[in-house]
């Protein structure tokens, strides 16, 4: 389907949520420099 999920690391960090609580198919947490480049090429994006 080309949904893609990432997860940003400062906040997992800031709440204290670890890698292995979230569901099947989440990518690996990147920071906001790292997900502004993936959105960019993206044909839509969603920052929540």
């Amino acid at each position: 389907s080309g949904i893609k999920l990432w997860p940003c690391q400062m906040t997992m960090d800031v709440m204290g949520i670890k890698f292995g609580d979230f569901i099947d198919g989440v990518a690996k947490p990147v920071g906001a420099a790292t997900f502004l480049d993936f959105a960019a090429e993206a044909d839509i994006s969603l920052f929540v």
